[in-house]
């Protein structure tokens, strides 16, 4: 009884750590973009250079590119949207999202696109002020975030569907999504 126990305890403990193949093309698939274009719509004009760089950095962090040519380019198209996600009785807004969306392309050598015209989108909300410079600098921090975490999920959703076209997400803007999903099967 007590040898199925800890086997029941060990099984469980394997099978709750996330375990991943030391051996993976990831990092080879991510040092082989480029980013070529970066739109930023409607962003600040004083902070567009700032989350240039800051999204270079996080979409470059953790891999030792040691690759002189990358053969695919990626254009990404960046728009932030505010809207109030909770109004008080008095007209006031309390609590607002910030909305940050990006529509991206990946494209080989030839400039035929691999990914094409696909769209992420994040959100976070924050609490409303009465000073306008306290809601500037937490809007900030939160853009801040946006940017770090659409990093991070941009270079996972690329590397997916180059790896495995057959999962790669539809576009949105491409059709139904069920009869899209009803194709795959």
């Amino acid at each position: 009884m007590r040898k199925y126990h800890i086997l029941l305890i060990s099984a469980f403990l394997v099978s709750s750590c996330t375990i991943r193949p030391l051996a993976t093309h990831e990092k080879e698939v991510g040092c082989q973009i480029k980013i070529t274009k970066m739109n930023y719509g409607e962003i600040n004009n004083n902070q567009t250079a700032y989350l240039q760089r800051f999204f270079t950095q996080e979409w470059e962090r953790n891999q030792s590119c040691s690759y002189s040519n990358q053969p695919y380019t990626m254009e990404l198209d960046f728009t932030t949207q505010i809207r109030p996600a909770f109004i008080q009785g008095d007209t006031t807004v309390a609590r607002s999202d910030m909305i940050l969306t990006i529509r991206y392309t990946v494209r080989d050598e030839s400039g035929q696109p691999i990914i094409d015209h696909q769209k992420l989108m994040l959100i976070d909300s924050y609490d409303n002020t009465e000073s306008h410079y306290s809601n500037f600098i937490v809007e900030r921090g939160i853009s801040n975030n946006l940017v770090r975490n659409a990093a991070k999920e941009l270079r996972l959703a690329v590397i997916t569907s180059m790896l495995h076209p057959d999962y790669a997400e539809p576009s949105a803007d491409s059709g139904n999504y069920a009869e899209q999903l009803g194709a795959r099967q």
